[in-house]
């Protein structure tokens, strides 16, 4: 599972041992960056399915929001750049996005809370 923070100007990698997918993320502003990433996503071919997600992590430590991605490649450094770029724009300098990249377990696990926001075209 590839985790990465991307803050303001940069973006950290890490790996978590715990992903607990809590439930969708979606209100007003969720929606406009739903919006805002579906052309990148569209545009990224790689990318089979995108979940916006409250997840949790190891006991204790607080919740994040996540855009969870289903990618035929794996991780994909360039594409969080290219997240970032449209995610920046849209959110106060203090909050970030975290991105994973699933796997299919994963994936069975956050259908069950979440659906895709991005579907590809077949």
């Amino acid at each position: 599972m590839g985790f990465r923070d991307f803050f303001r100007r940069r973006f950290d990698v890490r790996r978590e041992h715990r992903l607990e997918f809590l439930h969708e993320q979606d209100g007003e502003q969720e929606r406009r960056v739903k919006n805002a990433l579906e052309p990148l996503l569209i545009d990224t071919r790689t990318i089979a399915r995108a979940y916006l997600a409250r997840v949790g992590f190891e006991p204790g430590a607080a919740p994040s929001v996540a855009l969870c991605l289903v990618s035929d490649i794996g991780d994909d450094t360039a594409l969080v750049r290219r997240v970032s770029e449209v995610f920046r724009p849209l959110a106060p300098p203090n909050v970030f996005l975290d991105v994973v990249f699933l796997t299919a377990a994963q994936e069975e696990d956050l259908r069950r809370v979440c659906p895709p926001f991005h579907s590809r075209a077949t």
